[in-house]
């Protein structure tokens, strides 16, 4: 995966990261008042202890993120994220 972005619009980064993230993190831009992009956001949808929202401001600081995420700071609800705990 690509270092740096530069060059490449926006749409193309999120497509290139939800794709060598897939099953894993789905990644979008969340908006501001203006409804101009503001912050790179990665959902987890299938990494194990790993945080369950990532942000960054910038794709390449995500990226970052992506590859090494924070730890979850407490254990899933019953009955909550069982398809993450499914891997376990």
């Amino acid at each position: 995966m690509r270092e740096t972005f530069t060059g490449l619009d926006d749409q193309h980064i999120l497509d290139q990261l939800n794709e060598t993230y897939a099953g894993k993190w789905r990644i979008w831009r969340s908006t501001g008042e203006d409804r101009k992009p503001v912050a790179w956001i990665a959902s987890n949808i299938g990494v194990p202890d790993a945080a369950p929202t990532l942000h960054e401001a910038s794709p390449e600081r995500l990226l970052s993120q992506l590859e090494d995420p924070p730890g979850r700071c407490a254990r899933p609800l019953p009955g909550l994220g069982a398809s993450l705990q499914e891997g376990r």
